[in-house]
């Protein structure tokens, strides 16, 4: 829309602002923060019984390279969060990225016990996409943010 056309609506120049500041304000600017991966509604049977099963586990990036989410999960969990989680964790499994960062005690300790204490790439994988989502539970390094914002700036 031209300037001009701006100063002509005033309610649409107010509301451009608006829309200008959130987007300024996001951690991470993407054209698509699911770098195109979809959102699957329609979950398998044993992707089902497995969320009934573990209703803590909000998300998945399937096999299937697209995106499921939890429909037994709490009504607080952030589902646009999520997707983004797992959307990274697709683009990456797909390019064939791990992340090289090193992980802190905390993060070792906060995550004993799961499945990620035995697999510490995939634990790797998990924080840089928790920290892309703004998840606080990957308690992120300033190496691991950058490591995020220089993955991001090369698929960009």
């Amino acid at each position: 829309m031209a300037r001009d056309q701006l100063a002509v609506c005033p309610w649409r120049a107010a509301l451009m602002g608006k829309l200008s500041d959130l987007l300024s304000t996001r951690q991470f600017q993407q054209a698509d923060p699911l770098f195109g991966f979809p959102i699957r509604e329609q979950l398998f049977p044993s992707e089902d019984s497995f969320f009934k099963k573990n209703p803590t586990v909000a998300g998945m990036a399937a096999e299937t390279n697209d995106i499921i989410l939890n429909p037994y999960a709490g009504a607080d969990v952030n589902r646009d969060a999520v997707a983004r989680n797992e959307a990274l964790r697709l683009q990456m499994r797909g390019a064939g990225v791990t992340p090289d960062f090193k992980l802190s005690p905390e993060q070792l300790t906060a995550f004993k016990g799961t499945p990620y204490a035995a697999n510490q790439d995939a634990l790797r994988a998990s924080i840089a996409a928790r920290i892309y989502s703004g998840d606080p539970s990957a308690q992120e390094t300033a190496q691991q943010r950058t490591w995020v914002e220089n993955y991001l700036a090369g698929i960009q």
